[in-house]
């Protein structure tokens, strides 16, 4: 029996449900398929093989259906992840969606607008990569928070509801099946609103998965193919979900047929989005990786990490502790690697061990006053102050002090504790002369028992004053730590602290601002570096009070940022000490990477507090770490505080009232002059009085580095600033020499009864700066006023020939249609002032005016030829002026002889002014003169002459019959 016959009754046997499908018949389904679309036949194949019960034709058209929408929707979703090449994208959905039963030339045109709309879902889906244009535009004027994120949701999922909606032939129909472009366009709308607001919780869902596995990946918490998978299955649900929600709208189907195409969407979505990615988790972890590791750069960066010294704020308060228990190093992935900024910790040899206590020198014994706990007080307390009176004494303690080789600071260590230690030492330095090889047996037994009794010794755990030594020595600097001082006990403060952070603290360590650092029963495997750079972390916050101001305004900008443990949150002291003594001092490189990445604002502030401690570093005290240390310097310079004035201007324009203050104190330390283009019209301009002067005082930050404080306060204590008045106040205090006198320009600026004492300040101003503004501003006001007789005395007072030459002009234009006063004026001028003899004579060329010609005369053998040549200019216009104006009066009156020749002339005169009397000749006079008027005018442009004729006609409309014909292009009646 053949396969096709076997597979017909087995159908027929399928209908009535008699009898499941055989063998055969179900490879018969495999072959011959229903399906529309290619990936709709993989999909049914592999449907097929896992379910061979149902065969009827019923089941099987229907599963086909469903198998084509899986196909389109998983096409769809291959097409919009972003991590694909948008003609990779358009392509799979091209061949997924072939049709199996149509030629190859009918497929043709569908594969062509299948490739297109995959091309276009992938465009859209790139709009939410976190490194795309968009994002970054979004990020520049949202910022980073939840309403960037729902905007590039709802964007995305407009694009594709209008994608989707454009590319459906039957979505430009009307109800009676024409194209409607209307129709076509509601749809769009429609279906874009729909996806948008499906969108928004999808593509933060799927946001989500994909950023925790990027992160994890990033910390080795997966494996890239893990993240690959997980991070493709996020976006591909997010994608499915709207693409089943669209399927479903189409589809008419009702709000529960709508939900149920979401659901499995969202399901066909991430099978497909993970199984697509996973393919690529090579290039998707480069992807993470070159983000990770992207930093913005500037063509001039400024040293701005080297600090102004500035008078220092009150140290904080004491009380600040870091918890016994090491905090496990919280590491970025390796997105970069610079050996500089590396530091490999190296473990000492029994040797190295030995010769540590020989650092001790001059042991001796003082006494000391310390706190201690009261026994029997337990709280709650009402508050610290409550509680130091109640839960804290004074005791007297004879401690023992060692000087330390190549350090100020002095250890001292309780005396009693000191002798116990005294016996720990001596097990230790018995056993590390011990070690080794080639030890003879009774020396390997000796190894054994002393080994043995330093284990049952009662601090044979515990660290030694010698052990803190290798630490001290990696200190950035030394001096700061002035005692450190070992206790055999818990800290007097550890009641407030459990009251106040959490029951089960207990504090390995404290400092003072007075330089002490106490260690309460140090064990010598403890992380003794990381709690010793932390306590002295807290004492370059208690001595640089203006970078612990900073630090703290920093840390309430990212306060909804970065923490490498929940004690850093307790309060901006363990902020402070935690992410700068223990993450960007740490010796691996890659936590000094992750709080950089991370908290840019913060580490901006650590490393201005590092080069303050580097500023007076005598050689004797620095770190044996001090060349990593430095280049750690210089990668926050160059590569983190960018990336934080960037952060700071945007929020500065994007962030609330409270966010942009605390921005602007921040951009003052640490902007360039380039911000000075945002602060100062913020200054000058900002409804908000507040923020008017932060604006400014972050601005005077910036010129003071720069030297330009004057030229600040100059520019905005202008009238109409908002900071006019601080502005002015603070040019009065400055120490500069132009203070004073800039600080009574501003004073009189935008009065205009102050116009004289602007005028006689101008020869009393320090520089000639300051002369061109004093002469800048009397000259607004007196332009503003009308005020000639100033600006009179303004040209007489000014500056530079440029001042002078601005003076002349507007007195000209004051002048102007005076033609008898303006030839007074230059002739005035020329004598008075040799600057302005150029602009003079121009002004007497132009009038021709014959009073001028003995005073022109005098100048023509001028020493300056440039005057001279000028002046025989004017002398030659004042000729031609006369003759002008002989020629003229001969031909309006007189002999018709006369009048001709003086016709003929003006013809031949080359100037413009010639056509008007030739004009009135032409219309009035007599026969002869008229033609020979009319002739003279050909020697014009033809354009002119109608031009002059339409302005003659204007005022003398009774000359209209005979110079009409000139209109016409014909000479006029003779």
């Amino acid at each position: 029996m053949s396969i096709e016959r076997y597979g017909e009754s087995t159908e027929a046997a399928g209908r009535d449900g008699s009898s499941p499908a055989s063998p055969a018949g179900w490879l018969a389904e495999l072959i011959d398929r229903e399906e529309r679309t290619l990936g709709g036949c993989v999909v049914g194949v592999v449907r097929d093989l896992l379910d061979r019960g149902q065969s009827s034709q019923t089941i099987r058209s229907a599963r086909a259906r469903s198998n084509d929408e899986v196909a389109h929707i998983a096409a769809d979703t291959v097409a919009f992840l972003p991590s694909l090449k948008w003609t990779a994208g358009g392509a799979i959905r091209g061949a997924l969606l072939l049709d199996p039963h149509r030629s190859a030339s009918d497929n043709l045109s569908g594969f062509g607008k299948n490739f297109l709309e995959g091309a276009a879902l992938n465009c859209v889906g790139k709009l939410a990569a976190p490194n795309s244009a968009f994002a970054r535009a979004t990020a520049a004027r949202l910022g980073n928070g939840l309403l960037a994120e729902s905007a590039t949701h709802l964007t995305v999922g407009l694009g594709l509801g209008t994608v989707k909606s454009g590319f459906n032939l039957e979505a430009w129909k009307d109800a009676s099946g024409s194209f409607s472009v209307k129709h076509g366009l509601e749809n769009m709308v429609l279906n874009g609103g729909i996806a948008a607001a499906v969108n928004l919780p999808a593509g933060m869902i799927g946001f989500r998965i994909s950023k925790a596995a990027t992160v994890a990946v990033g910390r080795d918490g997966l494996s890239p193919k893990v993240g690959a998978l997980i991070s493709g299955a996020g976006s591909g649900y997010a994608g499915g979900i709207v693409f089943g929600g669209i399927e479903g709208v189409s589809a008419g189907k009702d709000w529960q047929g709508i939900l149920s195409s979401m659901h499995k969407g969202g399901l066909v979505g991430a099978f497909t989005g993970g199984f697509v990615q996973g393919f690529q988790a090579r290039a998707w972890q480069r992807q993470v990786t070159e983000t990770a590791s992207a930093r913005p750069r500037r063509p001039e960066l400024p040293a701005e990490l080297q600090p102004v010294l500035e008078p220092e704020a009150p140290a904080a308060p004491r009380g600040d502790k870091t918890t016994r228990t090491g905090k496990p190093a919280d590491t970025a992935g390796r997105a970069w690697y610079d050996k500089t900024l590396d530091i490999r910790p190296r473990v000492l040899n029994a040797e190295e061990r030995l010769a540590l206590s020989g650092r001790l020198l001059r042991p001796r014994v003082i006494e000391a006053t310390m706190d201690a706990p009261r026994q029997g007080v337990e709280g709650p307390f009402k508050d610290y102050k409550d509680f130091s009176r109640r839960a804290v004494k004074e005791v007297k303690a004879a401690l023992r002090e060692y000087e330390v080789e190549g350090h100020s600071t002095r250890i001292l260590v309780g005396e009693e504790y000191a002798r116990q230690l005294d016996q720990v030492r001596q097990l230790r330095q018995r056993i590390d002369g011990l070690e080794g090889s080639g030890k003879s047996m009774s020396q390997q037994l000796e190894l054994i028992r002393l080994k043995d009794e330093l284990s049952r010794h009662r601090f044979g755990s515990r660290a030694l004053p010698e052990d803190f030594i290798p630490y001290l020595d990696q200190l950035p600097d030394r001096r700061l730590v002035r005692r450190l001082i070992i206790v055999d006990g818990p800290s007097a403060e550890d009641a407030w602290m459990k009251q106040a952070y959490k029951p089960d603290f207990t504090a390995a360590a404290t400092a003072s601002p007075d330089g002490d650092v106490i260690f309460y029963s140090p064990h010598r495997h403890a992380p003794l570096r990381d709690q010793l750079f932390h306590e002295w972390a807290h004492l370059v916050k208690f001595k640089f009070g203006s970078e612990s101001q900073l630090f703290n305004i920093a840390a309430d900008l990212e306060k909804g940022g970065h923490f490498s443990s929940d004690y850093a949150r307790f309060s901006d002291h363990e902020n402070f000490a935690v992410h700068m003594g223990e993450d960007m001092l740490h010796w691996d490189a890659d936590t000094f990477a992750l709080i950089t990445d991370q908290a840019p604002l913060r580490s901006v502030i650590f490393g201005r507090a590092l080069a303050r401690t580097f500023q007076s570093l005598p050689s004797w005290a620095r770190s044996i770490h001090h060349k990593q240390f430095n280049a750690r310097l210089a990668y926050l310079n160059n590569e983190v505080l960018p990336r934080a004035q960037e952060l700071l201007v945007t929020t500065v324009h994007n962030g609330d009232a409270n966010t942009r203050k605390l921005a602007l104190q921040l951009l003052g330390p640490l902007g360039n002059k380039s911000h000075l283009e945002l602060l100062v019209p913020l200054a000058r301009k900002s409804q908000n009085l507040e923020t008017a002067e932060l604006a400014l005082d972050a601005a005077l930050q910036i010129a003071h580095r720069n030297g330009r404080e004057v030229d600040l306060l100059l520019e905005v204590g202008r009238p109409g600033s908002a900071v006019r008045d601080t502005a002015i106040d603070l040019m009065k205090r400055m120490r500069d020499y132009r203070a004073p006198s800039y600080w009574r320009l501003l004073e009189l600026s935008g009065d205009p009864r102050s116009i004289p004492e602007l005028v006689n300040l101008i020869d009393t101003m320090p520089d000639l700066q300051g002369k061109k503004l004093a002469f800048a501003e009397a000259m607004r006001l007196a332009r503003q006023s009308g005020d000639m007789q100033a600006i009179g005395r303004l040209m007489l007072r000014a500056p530079d020939v440029q001042a002078k030459k601005e003076a002349f002009d507007l007195i000209l234009d004051h002048l102007s249609g005076k033609g008898k006063a303006r030839v007074e004026f230059a002739l005035r001028t020329l004598q008075k002032d040799a600057d302005l003899r150029e602009p003079a004579l121009a002004v007497l060329a132009a009038a021709g005016d014959a009073a001028a010609q003995k005073q022109v005369q005098k100048l023509t053998g001028d020493g300056d030829p440039h005057v001279a040549s000028l002046a025989r200019k004017t002398l030659d216009a004042i000729g031609r002026n006369a003759e002008f104006d002989t020629l003229t009066a001969r031909l309006r009156v007189g002999l018709e002889q006369d009048r001709i020749f003086a016709a003929r002339q003006l013809g031949q005169f080359g100037e413009l002014r010639a056509i008007r009397p030739l004009l009135e000749a032409a219309a009035t006079g007599p026969s002869a003169v008229r033609a020979e008027a009319a002739t003279a005018l050909e020697n014009f442009s033809p354009m002119v002459v109608k031009f002059e004729v339409r302005q003659l006609l204007r005022q003398r409309p009774e000359l209209r019959p005979q110079l009409e014909p000139m209109l016409r292009g014909y000479r006029p009646a003779m």
